[in-house]
């Protein structure tokens, strides 16, 4: 999960470099994860951390054995769920086992965070023009808010042709003039302008 918190003009950058570390240290736990003999076994016990498979259409699902019954049924608290469910011993594999334990939650945590950066690194390419312009002043129409980023509708002053950008979330509060400063591969900064300034710019190009 990605945090609006976190998110600044120039995510691109900063969240290419975070992915390309997680991926390599993904690739070296799962490496350390495939050595783990998966079929190690440990007794469940109350509080063991388990998966659920599904008989019914092998879907899973975590949750905490909240009780061992005399004759083996076990009492799973699932994620997200107020109340127990009854499974079989061959229906839950443990996962509070140690190093596997351990590696399994730091990979679900890894992948989590790599798809959330895949997610928003998907709708984020720049249009060329404002890598190549640098300095760009445009009018921003309009903007539509998503979970930790917004989705942006620009006239660009060089051209007058609409563009759209992904920025962090409330960059843009309402439509308006703003300059735009880009390097060669991403946004440094947003700030208000200015229609003078736009038409400006335009006169200009």
């Amino acid at each position: 999960m990605i945090s609006s918190a976190e998110l600044k003009v120039d995510f691109r950058s900063t969240l290419t470099s975070e992915r390309h570390e997680i991926e390599h240290r993904l690739e070296a736990i799962k490496d350390t994860f495939e050595r783990i003999a998966l079929g190690e076994k440990s007794k469940i016990e109350v509080g063991s951390r388990v998966i659920i498979t599904y008989d019914y259409d092998g879907s899973t699902q975590e949750g905490r054995v909240w009780n061992v019954k005399s004759d083996g049924t076990i009492q799973v608290n699932r994620d997200g769920y107020k109340s127990l469910i009854n499974v079989t011993a061959s229906q839950v594999q443990n996962l509070s086992v140690g190093t596997y334990g351990l590696l399994e939650k730091e990979i679900w945590l890894m992948e989590n965070r790599l798809e959330a950066i895949n997610d928003i690194m998907g709708a984020s390419n720049i249009p060329g023009i404002f890598l190549k312009v640098r300095d760009n002043m445009v009018y921003a129409s309009n903007s539509v808010n998503h979970d930790y980023y917004q989705v942006v509708e620009f006239v660009h002053a060089k051209d007058l042709k609409s563009y759209t950008l992904t920025l962090p979330i409330n960059t843009i509060a309402r439509p308006g003039y703003f300059h735009i400063r880009c390097s060669e591969v991403d946004i440094l900064s947003v700030s208000l302008s200015s229609e003078f300034a736009f038409k400006e710019f335009y006169k200009k190009s």
